[in-house]
């Protein structure tokens, strides 16, 4: 029916299952079989099925909704060892202390000659205690790399709706502000997160890969702080105590060379 291949993700930088509909058979079955065959893959969790992901994306979301007046939104670090967990959402919401659980699943869309897309189904569950979860809210929000940002917004300013928060003029500004305007620079960035989505655990290699993504993007754009505070503390976790005496010999040159110098990233 197929032949599925082991591929390369280039924009996330990790291996990808590709399935390939043998010729005779695609005219018959049509696109709609492939599509069910992905939501339901989306669904499952399984340490021998690659997931559909995207920290950098989830991280963006998660500083948005914390700015929502009277929203408790837990940190990164709690919520991140949940990210594959089986555990029913009731048992995840008891042990985290909310009342309330966002989930997503993100997808990156290459669009030959054109922009890529992202496309987030978010969904908003509550969970009473001694009741079954139920969806708050619900719904596939599509946007080019250009329009990302406003994609951020949106999901805080309807996550706020549909807990019946509402919103100041300042607010909306915040949800609505862009970290860079260099879309270049932005995508470096979320290569970085994707490689290293915990800097304090981080080995070597997958440290100096997420240096290498971050260094590009504040090379694109030097007011970029997000981008120079995640360098920042991947270079601290590279190198958290005193440096040996080799790290210690670098001269500054070497050091910005180290930094800088590795932007031909594609």
């Amino acid at each position: 029916m197929a032949t599925v291949y082991l591929a390369q993700d280039l924009r996330h930088d990790r291996p990808v299952a590709l399935k390939v509909l043998h010729a005779e058979l695609a005219e018959v079955l049509g696109p709609e079989r492939f599509r069910r065959e992905i939501r339901t893959a989306a669904r499952l969790q399984h340490p021998h099925i690659l997931a559909v992901h995207d920290d950098g994306i989830s991280d963006e979301i998660r500083g948005r909704l914390s700015m929502l007046p009277g929203l408790r939104v837990i940190a990164r670090g709690s919520s991140m060892p949940y990210k594959k967990s089986t555990l029913a959402p009731e048992r995840i919401a008891h042990e985290l202390g909310v009342g309330y659980l966002l989930t997503a699943t993100v997808r990156w869309e290459k669009v030959p000659g054109g922009p890529s897309k992202v496309n987030v189904s978010p969904e908003l569950v509550e969970v009473r205690s001694g009741g079954a979860p139920s969806i708050k809210w619900q719904q596939p929000i599509e946007a080019s790399l250009a329009g990302v940002f406003q994609l951020y917004a949106d999901i805080g300013s309807r996550v706020a709706q549909a807990l019946g928060v509402v919103l100041s003029d300042s607010t909306r500004w915040q949800l609505a502000e862009k970290p860079t305007e260099n879309l270049a620079a932005y995508d470096a960035y979320l290569k970085g997160e994707q490689v290293a989505p915990n800097l304090f655990f981080g080995d070597p290699l997958t440290l100096r890969r997420a240096v290498d993504y971050y260094a590009r993007a504040v090379a694109l754009d030097s007011t970029f702080g997000q981008a120079w505070a995640r360098l920042s503390l991947a270079h601290s976790s590279l190198y958290p105590t005193t440096p040996t005496p080799a790290r210690a010999s670098r001269t500054p040159r070497d050091h910005r060379s180290a930094t800088m110098g590795r932007c031909e990233i594609t």
